[in-house]
């Protein structure tokens, strides 16, 4: 049996998180983590997600600061992340802007999610067998 790919969700929001968990769970294996910091943690111990959906408003350390961390590690910097705010994509100005897959603004139809995770993942399969 083909092992599902193993996404990493870091959202402060509850209801939204566990919303989010539910609807994809079906399809994937999903870690959340309700901040950065504990998302760095949960990194630092090892594990390496196929995927991250990163909220930018979040407690501690900033999603914009996780991300410009995130990419300019050796070891991540090729995860895959799909931004997930309640912020305006315009009011996000980064050079990590180009690291990132997608930027959806909540809120969002989640079968469009859905499709893009799904294009992600077909695109890094085929990078992998060239």
């Amino acid at each position: 049996m083909k092992q599902s790919k193993l996404i990493l969700m870091i959202e402060d929001n509850k209801s939204f998180r566990l919303l989010m968990n539910h609807f994809l769970s079906k399809r994937y294996q999903i870690v959340t983590k309700n901040n950065a910091v504990d998302a760095t943690h949960w990194l630092e111990k090892g594990h390496y997600p196929d995927l991250i959906l990163l909220d930018l408003g979040l407690p501690e350390m900033t999603g914009k600061d996780f991300l410009v961390g995130l990419k300019s590690s050796g070891f991540y910097a090729d995860i895959p992340v799909i931004i997930i705010s309640g912020n305006n994509k315009e009011t996000f100005t980064s050079d990590a802007m180009e690291d990132i897959q997608h930027y959806f603004e909540k809120p969002f139809d989640p079968r469009k999610l859905q499709e893009k995770i799904d294009t992600i993942f077909t695109s890094t399969s085929l990078q992998m067998t060239t």
